[in-house]
């Protein structure tokens, strides 16, 4: 173990490593990365920000408001799945943007008083009823432009109230009412706006400006909403109302699913009222597995997280790591070559389980990770044409997450979306609720790119009642048999990567400093389209050798947002929220 942590360590960091002899104890720590290359300016931190300790639970976000929310209820007497869902709900109205009542979500459980105590639920959107395969095609069959990113042909069946009220029914503890006080509140009373939600307005303008209701809310006398203006969300404040009052019910057939089919029907959309009425989140079998000591419990399909986080893992242990340890470059180019195999299969295989028979668990056994290991050269690059998957155009982030763990045994990692910047870009009148444009995460046709340049095959085409393949990863590790972290990612197909690291850098790389986890730069790769990227961080020789070797190497455009909380050996809880975005941490 001790050979082998320090090349773990030069594998993630992305720093300089030099090789040691040493074996004492400090060695295994690594060489400490530089902050500097933590653009903290950039973001509006300082580098003393995001994080939170205590003896009881941690609550990490991706709002400020939402995570003192959490951490409101569990000092109410709440238990950790009350906690998720108040979190979420002040989520949805601290980021319309990311998330909300119009879209959907995955959560990750372990609680402790369970059988089993693992546990997966898909709120994830569905297809309407009336959708097709060929939907989103002209008549050469050729991919119309942004039909499934803007408007209503674009929207899927929402999940996300349904889902939060059937999980906290099934394990909640306070009164459903008592949840959505805190985001009542805040819709009500307003927040004022932050960097990150001010630039998203402005960048989304041209679709935000062609609906009603988005431009009301968003360019009052006709310009954006910038930093340090308040944001109310009257219709939104009443729309939480009515489900705290109704539940589930609002969603389905109460006033809020009226208004949203009275939108559908007047604009040529295809959601229908059975498809809000039958909506039905998924219980899943979450993907398991181990990795030099520790257990990971991760997102099934139609997530690929899961999948990939774990056959990048296990691919890692197959490796003879000790043989590549005079050079930092040879483990990045590692990690791309591991990420480009990993994502091919994502093309190719992952997709809704309830419509496909292909066994999950196959992609992360040992003969297939072999077969993996077998066509990896370590000087040179493999194009991802030569990759097939088993023998995906950058964007801004959106989504987000939330991880709440405690030091009675019980932990949530939830990611939560409505997939691109603002959905579809439409919010239905007198709701105040943005609705999602899921469908663009469905395959158009083989091999076409979706907005973040993944690309799919027919186990992601589009089919009624399908939930499209997804790359959100709310993970939880245990270590003998008690959860010690929780951890997700909001940014699209650059989730998972960022998730897969995080992962690393907590176990092996920073053990006890959960903050350094989360703060290091990443990589990230996903085969087509072929680059690596890279955050700041790599010395000049480094990427002169990984060019030399075929690599197609740029700046990182952007990182996901992960946020993470930690119980450590001392019995302490710390949360942790990604300085690249706006985010909250709370303890106690």
């Amino acid at each position: 173990m001790k050979t082998v942590m320090p090349l773990l360590i030069c594998l993630i960091l992305l720093v300089r490593c030099q090789s040691t002899s040493s074996t004492n104890s400090d060695s295994l720590r690594g060489p400490e990365y530089s902050e500097k290359h933590i653009e903290f300016e950039k973001w509006g931190r300082t580098h003393e920000c995001c994080t939170a300790s205590g003896s009881r639970a941690a609550v990490a976000s991706g709002g400020t408001h939402a995570s003192k929310a959490g951490l409101e209820i569990l000092k109410a007497g709440g238990n950790t799945v009350d906690a998720a869902v108040a979190t979420a709900f002040v989520l949805a109205v601290e980021r319309p943007h990311s998330a909300g009542l119009g879209g959907g979500g995955f959560m990750t459980l372990y609680l402790k008083n369970t059988k089993p105590r693992a546990q997966f639920i898909d709120f994830r959107e569905t297809a309407p009823e009336k959708s097709r395969r060929d939907m989103y095609l002209d008549k050469s069959g050729e991919v119309v432009p942004k039909l499934s990113v803007v408007g209503p042909l674009s929207v899927a069946t929402p999940g996300f109230v349904v889902g939060l009220y059937e999980i906290h029914k099934k394990w909640g503890k306070l009164p459903w009412k008592r949840l959505l006080i805190p985001s009542v509140e805040l819709a009500f009373s307003g927040f004022k706006v932050y960097p990150s939600l001010a630039r998203h307005i402005v960048e989304k303008s041209d679709c935000l400006l062609k609906d009603i209701e988005a431009s009301k809310l968003l360019f009052p006398e006709g310009k954006p909403l910038k930093a340090g203006d308040l944001l109310i969300q009257k219709d939104l404040a009443n729309t939480l109302r009515r489900i705290a009052q109704n539940g589930s019910k609002e969603f389905r057939t109460g006033k809020t699913a009226k208004e949203i089919i009275r939108y559908m029907k007047a604009h040529e959309g295809i959601l229908s009222e059975a498809d809000l009425k039958n909506y039905r989140l998924k219980y899943r079998k979450p993907i398991e597995g181990s990795f030099k000591g520790f257990e990971i419990v991760s997102a099934p399909p139609p997530s690929a997280g899961g999948v990939l986080i774990l056959q990048g893992l296990k691919t890692l242990e197959g490796f003879p790591l000790e043989e590549l340890s005079q050079k930092t470059p040879n483990y990045v180019h590692l990690i791309s070559e591991i990420l480009k195999r990993g994502y091919a299969d994502r093309s190719k295989f992952v997709g809704d389980p309830d419509f496909t028979s292909l066994d999950y668990s196959e992609l992360i056994s040992e003969k297939y990770v072999k077969s993996l290991i077998k066509n990896i050269a370590m000087d040179r690059a493999t194009p991802s044409s030569e990759i097939k998957g088993g023998d995906f155009i950058d964007d801004k982030t959106h989504t987000t997450h939330l991880s709440i763990i405690d030091n009675e045994g019980n932990a949530v990692a939830s990611t939560l979306t409505i997939n691109d910047s603002f959905g579809a870009c439409v919010i239905a009148p007198g709701t105040g609720v943005f609705l999602n444009d899921e469908m663009d995460d469905f395959s158009a046709k083989p091999g076409a790119m979706n907005i973040y340049g993944l690309t799919g095959e027919q186990a992601n085409e589009i089919a009624p009642f399908k939930r499209p393949a997804s790359s959100m990863s709310p993970t939880i590790v245990l270590k003998e048999g008690e959860p010690i972290l929780a951890v997700g990612a909001a940014g699209g197909s650059r989730i998972t990567t960022s998730v897969f690291q995080v992962i690393l850098n907590d176990l092996f790389v920073y053990p006890g400093d959960l903050k350094k986890a989360v703060f290091a730069p990443r990589i990230h790769q996903q085969w087509m389209p072929e680059f690596l990227d890279l955050e700041e961080g790599f010395s000049e020789s480094a990427l002169a050798f990984l060019d030399s070797i075929g690599e197609k190497v740029r700046k990182a455009p952007w990182s996901a947002i992960a946020q993470a909380v930690h119980l450590e050996n001392n019995g302490k809880v710390k949360a942790v929220f990604d300085p690249r975005d706006e985010g909250g941490a709370e303890a106690y």
